[in-house]
């Protein structure tokens, strides 16, 4: 299940006009304090675009 982002980004390897969208997609489970994957990425180093799209999907509370 965590190796989804790269599975991803494999995918859009392959479509030269998709690759500015690989960094949000690569990183789009990353978390501020360093518990996301793949890279567990701290902080800033997480691309603007990913962090969108992790909050945008999280799970509403109950």
């Amino acid at each position: 299940m965590k190796k989804h982002p790269l599975h991803g980004v494999a995918l859009l390897d392959a479509v030269p006009f998709l690759h500015e969208v690989v960094p949000t997609v690569r990183h789009h489970h990353e978390r501020f304090d360093s518990c996301g994957y793949p890279d567990n990425l701290c902080g800033e180093p997480i691309p603007l675009t990913a962090r969108i799209v992790c909050v945008t999907t999280m799970p509403s509370m109950p």
